[in-house]
């Protein structure tokens, strides 16, 4: 009964009303392209109409420096433009940890000292012991810390970070394809609604772990045909990057990669006879650059796990679990349930343990998870609209290039059973190399034509390329009918409606017992110490909150009742019992 539930909950969650609404979509586009196909053009036409269509295209696609540029200029610009549209506020939990990480880079530190009122102020994927810092790795914040230094505003690091990640994919892709190909695919990743989305208007990542796995393949591409000090180092800034945003998922991707940079220079030492010139070239052009940038990169990663978790080899990402959570990671192990000092963070921890580690205690449990995020990760990487030139790729002939492209992408998605939780980021590294297979596959589109007429294979080209150029629209629009009203933009009010008289505020949170655990409003900057406006919770038992009361005695208290009224805050009394 409970193998025929989770194959119900499968199949239900396949068939969202978004998927259907695609599915109607590619059917009337379709349906379209086939009736111009038939009864206005010629298809051996479309060819020539589309050549003079693209001829400034393909004047900056044969300009390797110059589409790079453009790949990160027009990313860039439609980011901006959205955002001149609708502000992105932060929503989910990590989001608020990755933006405290940016302003604490802002401001120069590498984390926060403790602050002596800390039980008040304790949030999700944040802890304050033995310093006040976010639990993620550092890359996202550090982006973020970038566009807070140089353009006010942490979203700004985040545009930064996916147009870098999309001019990098042009750059990856230059080695792989021709230069045509590598401006389609570049631009297709800017335009993937999703991406664009949740890399590129949102504050939790992916961009980052993007643009190392670019590096990292575009590097390793050049390389096997000649040693390059330039490419040696892109590599281990790639290697960089993947380890300081999804680490274990990064360490997955690299491993094929470092293995073949390792084999290509004692190849190459091979062929010259192990003689001395060729050993001084690779000395010179792999090792010295490569372990010179790496392991500078390493020592600050150290540095880092020492300034915020007081040990060289601890994560932060480790050292907070123990302290907050009950599921892990890995489904492997779980954590012993901690002392909680507010309700919200027990609520939160059970949930978490049943939603994300009771399915994987079986074997069908574990299958049906594993299908479960390959159905997730389609859904979000390739859809309807690329699962045709994916299918091109698979069943075509393959090169070298690709046959080590299948078995990059197949360890990582066989690896990832043992995670316990599924976000498209997390498999951002190979993001990439999702890109790389759409191309090949339209390049090898020609797989189909034996199998259908020249109207139905001219239509389908056509129907792809048209959803691309609306999917970023489309997915953009959704996005800002979500994001009105938003608790983020609620917050902002209410700060910007306190800060007016110039004094400081303390805002003391209460929630009722039904309370939605993921909608939480207590999130702070990196100063809780002089930050204007603090948002605090409450304590059991009432008598609690004399302390915080007393060593803020110089600001106002306000409360703050979500659940009753999200829009009125009222003078704090210190309760003598907490109301029912």
């Amino acid at each position: 009964m409970e193998k025929l539930f989770r194959l119900i909950r499968l199949v239900s969650d396949a068939l969202t009303i978004w998927l259907l609404i695609e599915i109607f979509f590619f059917i009337v586009l379709f349906g379209i392209f086939y009736f111009l196909a038939r009864e206005w053009i010629k298809p051996d036409s479309w060819r020539v109409r589309a050549q003079k269509a693209v001829t400034l295209f393909n004047y900056i696609a044969s300009r390797p420096f110059l589409a790079i540029f453009f790949c990160f200029a027009s990313t860039i610009s439609i980011c901006a433009l959205y955002t001149c549209i609708i502000m992105p506020y932060p929503e989910i939990m990590d989001e608020f940890s990755n933006i405290l990480g940016a302003y604490t880079f802002a401001e120069g530190r590498l984390t926060n000292p403790t602050h002596p009122m800390w039980h008040f102020f304790e949030t999700f994927h944040v802890f304050h012991l033995p310093s006040y810092q976010s639990k993620f790795p550092p890359a996202n914040a550090l982006f973020m810390a970038f566009g807070i230094v140089t353009g006010g505003h942490p979203i700004v690091g985040v545009w930064v970070s996916f147009a870098m990640a999309v001019a990098a994919l042009c750059w990856m892709l230059q080695a792989l394809v021709p230069h045509k190909w590598a401006l389609a695919g570049a631009l297709g990743a800017a335009f993937h609604g999703r991406m664009m989305q949740e890399w590129g208007l949102e504050y939790w990542g992916g961009a980052a772990s993007l643009l190392g796995g670019a590096l990292l393949f575009g590097a390793l591409a050049r390389l096997q045909k000649k040693p390059n000090v330039g490419c040696t180092v892109l590599f281990a800034l790639g290697l960089l990057l993947l380890a300081n945003h999804r680490p274990f998922e990064g360490l997955i991707t690299a491993l094929i990669p470092t293995v073949l940079l390792i084999w290509l220079m004692f190849n190459y030492l091979q062929k010259n006879n192990f003689s001395i010139g060729p050993q001084l070239q690779v000395l010179a052009k792999f090792l010295i650059p490569g372990i010179l940038v790496f392991g500078a990169g390493a020592y600050a990663m150290l540095y880092y796990n020492m300034a915020v978790t007081g040990s060289y080899f601890t994560l932060p990402y480790t050292f907070y679990g123990p302290q907050y959570e009950m599921a892990t990671p890995f489904i492997f192990k779980t954590y012993e349930a901690p002392e909680y000092r507010h309700e919200i963070f027990k609520t939160y921890a059970e949930l978490d343990y049943r939603l994300a580690l009771s399915s994987h205690f079986t074997v069908w449990g574990l299958i049906t998870e594993w299908l479960y995020k390959m159905w997730y990760y389609w859904r979000f990487y390739f859809s309807i609209v690329f699962t045709l030139p994916l299918i091109a790729f698979i069943v075509s002939e393959k090169n070298r290039a690709d046959k080590i492209c299948l078995l990059i992408v197949s360890v990582l998605l066989i690896s990832i059973v043992v995670n316990t939780y599924a976000w498209p980021h997390y498999i951002s590294p190979i993001a990439a190399l999702f890109v790389y297979m759409v191309i090949r596959g339209m390049m090898n589109f020609s797989v189909f034509r034996q199998y259908m007429n020249q109207y139905i294979y001219a239509s389908l080209k056509f129907t792809i390329i048209a959803i691309v150029i609306l999917y970023l629209p489309l997915t953009l629009l959704a996005h800002i009918r979500q994001s009105r009203n938003s608790l983020s933009e609620k917050k902002e009010l209410i700060e910007k409606r306190l800060k007016a008289d110039g004094s400081k505020h303390i805002i003391m949170v209460r929630y009722s017992d039904e309370h939605d655990v993921l909608r939480d409003w207590v999130y702070n900057g990196p100063d809780l110490e002089n930050g204007q406006v603090l948002w605090a919770r409450e304590m059991e038992p009432p008598e609690k909150n004399k302390e915080i009361v007393s060593y803020y005695a110089n600001r106002k208290f306000w409360l703050f009742q979500p659940d009753k009224d999200p829009d009125m805050l009222i003078p704090y009394e210190l309760p003598l019992k907490h109301p029912e």
